[in-house]
C-alpha cells in the first residue's frame, strides 16, 4: 500500500505540472536601439533564469548601421521585419573574431567549435531549479531562430553544461544528422553553401539574413533557420537541477554578426520523481508515470527508488 501511495503521489504531481517554458527573447527595440535579453519563465515558480553570459570576445551590436536589428530579408530582398515591425533580432558581434594575418596564419583562431570556446566566442543561457524535490529532466527541447549577417562563413554549435548527480558538459549537440533534421533546404547554386553541417568547423551552417544562401521553399528561404535540440540521455540520467546552453559562434570575423531570437527551454508535464521514497526497494521497474513495466522496457525508469536509463 505504501508503494502504491508513493507512486500515486508521483502521478498526481506529474498531472498537475503544466507545460513550462523559459525564453530569452534576444530582441532589439528598433526605434530605441535597446536590447531585451531578460528571460521570461512561464509555468513554474521555482525555476530561475540567469542573465545571458557572453564570452569575452562577444558583444551586442547596437550600432545604428547594424543590419540584423533593422530587418531580415527573404531571397527576393523583401524586408520581413523579423520578428515584428517594432523589434528585430539582436546581432551578436565578436570583438576580435576569427582572424588571419597577411600570410594566412591565425592571429585569433575561432575556426572550430572547440577553438571558439577557447577564444571565448560563445553565449551561455542558464536556468536552475530551486526546489530540491524537483529537477530539470522534464526538458523536451531547446529551440531558437538563427541567422548569419553579412557573411557566409559563420557556423554555430551547442552543448549543455549541467549540475545534478554529477556535473560536467555534454558533447557538441549538432552533427550532420541533427543539422539535417532542422529542415533547411539548400540549393545547388555555385555561391551557395549546400550542406547544413560543416565537418571541418564542427558547426551548423544557418541561413544568411538576406535569404541568398540556401533554400527554395525551406526554412532558409526567409533568411531564418530553426534550431531544435534535445537533452542527451546521459545528461538526463544525472537528474540535473542546473542547465546551461552554450552556443559557440564559429568563424565570425569582427566586422560580421550572427543573430539569435527566442532561445527557449521547453518543458513537458513531467514532474521530478527522483525523490520518491527509497523504501520502495522491491526491484520492480516503473516508468516516469508510476506504471509498472517489464525488464525489456526501454527509456527513463524508476528502479529501487532511483531514476535511471534502461
Amino acid at each position: 500500500m505504501k508503494k502504491i501511495l508513493l507512486f500515486g503521489i508521483a502521478i498526481l504531481a506529474s498531472a498537475s505540472m503544466s507545460a513550462q517554458t523559459v525564453v530569452w527573447p534576444c530582441q532589439i527595440d528598433r526605434a530605441a536601439k535597446t536590447a531585451n535579453i531578460s528571460a521570461t519563465v512561464t509555468g513554474s515558480t521555482t525555476i530561475t533564469a540567469k542573465d545571458i553570459v557572453m564570452g569575452s570576445d562577444i558583444e551586442i551590436n547596437l550600432k545604428d548601421d547594424a543590419p540584423a536589428p533593422a530587418a531580415v530579408k527573404d531571397e527576393t530582398g523583401a524586408n520581413l521585419n523579423y520578428p515584428s515591425d517594432d523589434f528585430g533580432m539582436i546581432a551578436w558581434k565578436p570583438i576580435n573574431g576569427n582572424a588571419k594575418d597577411s600570410d594566412g596564419n591565425y592571429t585569433n583562431d575561432e575556426s572550430t567549435a572547440d577553438a571558439a570556446v577557447t577564444q571565448n566566442a560563445y553565449l551561455d543561457f542558464t536556468l536552475e531549479e530551486g526546489d530540491t524535490e524537483k529537477d530539470l529532466t522534464g526538458l523536451t527541447s531547446i529551440t531558437f531562430d538563427a541567422t548569419k549577417v553579412g557573411t557566409d562563413a559563420i557556423r554555430l554549435n551547442c552543448k549543455l553544461l549541467y549540475e545534478g548527480d554529477g556535473e560536467g558538459e555534454s558533447e557538441w549537440l549538432i552533427n550532420q544528422e541533427v543539422a539535417n533534421s532542422f529542415g533547411d533546404e539548400y540549393t545547388g547554386d555555385a555561391n551557395d553553401k549546400t550542406d547544413p553541417f560543416d565537418d571541418n568547423a564542427n558547426g551548423y551552417n544557418p541561413s544568411r539574413n538576406d535569404g541568398s544562401k540556401g533554400a527554395a521553399g525551406g526554412a532558409n528561404a526567409k533568411g531564418i533557420s530553426k534550431v531544435k535540440l534535445t537533452m542527451p540521455a546521459e545528461v538526463k540520467a544525472l537528474n540535473p537541477y542546473k542547465l546551461t546552453l552554450r552556443i559557440a559562434i564559429i568563424g565570425c570575423a569582427n566586422n560580421k554578426q550572427i543573430a539569435f531570437n527566442n532561445v527557449t527551454f521547453n518543458f513537458g508535464g513531467e514532474a521530478s520523481v527522483k525523490n520518491i521514497n527509497a523504501d520502495a526497494q522491491d526491484g520492480a521497474i516503473y516508468n516516469i508515470a508510476g506504471q509498472k513495466v517489464g525488464a525489456n522496457y526501454k527509456g527513463l525508469v524508476i528502479k529501487n527508488g532511483k531514476k535511471t536509463i534502461q
